[in-house]
């Protein structure tokens, strides 16, 4: 409310505006986000953050042509030396719903009109076509490490994506292994040179350097939990399973990180029961927990065949979430096993049916 009247004795800023938008949004009160959003427009057309405000929200509820509507609206309202971000903003809706072509042109056309513009080169070095075309890539790169310095990280990412792009990366290997290593002392608690050296060295076919990478990396900084995914994945493919099994105890991050990992590494090792009577244990602490319910179920049935114990789970989770498609697709996988697809297929008309209602 106190949003609300500061709205009303307000004319000149839309801060207030934007504020209550993005409260409304944290509620799930899309309908009055919607609408405070397209209110915010109409007093305020020059803003573009009210604009980019409004594309959002028809983006999180996927009505992709009110998102090409707003912007170019948008860019038709607010004055030419301020709409830079909306332009941006439209060029990645069209890479990634509509025409990749136009998309691309205007991050292109960004860029050259300004050479500062770390922006549109951090996305356009993203881009499979700018990746695939090394003249330009390098240039934009330059760019990048002329503004920022070989230290900045976005210049590395890049410099480490360019160098493993395509067969780059047999002629230039050497260079990039002394560079990320050097990287990856400078920046411990970045994990990415620790990853991109580990994926080098196993595309030399020298797993055992990788693994000496990631131990490295890990030790360095014990909550490096995504070098730590990377290497028990490859221990597992090694069938180094109690391996990767210490190398999760090392770890020095957040329970809701490593438990995951853990679960992952005793499914690939065929040892079920832990990560088992781990869920049961959260399950039973918080019955409306739909991924653990959702898991154990998975387990349950991996491991003894228990159609009914399984499906049991997944009844429970499907009345704490009624339409969510993952527990549908594992009920319908399970009773299909079963030799059930006529229940099969009356559980996916069920869920058709309730996803078209929510959508009237």
């Amino acid at each position: 409310q106190r949003l609300r009247q500061a709205i009303k004795d307000s004319v000149k800023s839309a801060d207030v505006e934007l504020m209550l938008i993005r409260l409304l949004t944290r509620q799930s009160q899309s309908k009055e986000a919607l609408d405070a959003a397209e209110s915010a427009c109409r007093r305020h057309p020059g803003s573009p953050q009210v604009w980019g405000a409004l594309a959002r929200l028809h983006e999180i509820s996927k009505n992709h042509p009110e998102v090409r509507k707003t912007l170019q609206l948008g860019l038709k309202s607010v004055a030419p030396d301020e709409n830079r971000e909306l332009i941006r903003t439209l060029a990645v809706f069209e890479l990634l719903h509509g025409d990749r072509k136009t998309g691309l042109k205007s991050l292109q056309d960004l860029a050259k009109q300004d050479p500062a513009d770390i922006s549109s080169r951090n996305i356009l070095l993203s881009l499979p076509e700018v990746i695939e075309d090394a003249v330009l890539a390098e240039q934009l790169l330059e760019d990048i490490r002329r503004l920022r310095g070989e230290g900045n990280r976005i210049w590395q990412r890049h410099r480490a994506n360019l160098w493993l792009a395509g067969d780059r990366w047999r002629s230039g290997k050497d260079e990039a292994i002394k560079a990320l290593e050097s990287w990856m002392l400078q920046n411990p608690e970045s994990s990415f040179p620790a990853r991109t050296l580990a994926k080098l060295y196993l595309r030399l076919g020298r797993a055992r350097q990788a693994e000496e990478v990631c131990r490295k990396a890990i030790s360095l900084n014990p909550s490096a939990t995504d070098v730590a995914e990377f290497l028990v994945a490859m221990l597992g493919r090694q069938k180094r399973h109690a391996d990767a099994a210490k190398v999760l105890e090392t770890l020095e991050a957040p329970a809701q990180q490593v438990v995951p990992l853990r679960m992952r590494a005793a499914v690939a090792s065929g040892e079920l029961e832990t990560p088992i009577q781990e869920l049961t244990l959260r399950v039973n602490a918080n019955p409306s927990d739909v991924s653990a319910i959702f898991n154990l179920a998975r387990l349950i049935y991996q491991q003894d065949r228990d159609a009914k114990r399984a499906l049991a789970h997944l009844d429970q989770a499907s009345k704490t979430q009624p339409n969510s498609t993952a527990v549908a697709w594992l009920q319908v996988s399970i009773l299909k096993n079963e030799g059930k697809p006529k229940e099969a297929r009356e559980l996916l008309d069920r869920l058709v049916e309730n996803v078209e209602k929510m959508e009237k």
